[in-house]
């Protein structure tokens, strides 16, 4: 996750896809694919951990268990070769 803000004060937040020299590519979730030169940042800073909140502690072993079983059932049926 990438977090800029402009010169002009302008903040960009959104998942970081290509960056060169001069400038940052990112998905912003408003507004999808923004590419901005680097000229204009007044701050850039990415963030290294994962927005994903970790599941540890948060359900028994069992109802784990059965959501791993659950999500198990839902893979797709491999193709005869």
């Amino acid at each position: 996750m990438a977090d800029i803000v402009l010169e002009n004060g302008t903040p960009y937040k959104g998942f970081l896809l290509n960056e060169d020299t001069y400038y940052v590519q990112m998905l912003h979730p408003a507004k999808g694919l923004v590419t901005l030169p680097k000229r204009d940042f007044r701050k850039f800073d990415i963030q290294k951990t994962s927005m994903m909140p970790a599941y540890q502690g948060k359900l028994p072993e069992s109802e784990l268990q059965d959501l791993v079983a659950y999500l198990w059932t839902l893979q797709r049926p491999r193709r005869a070769e």
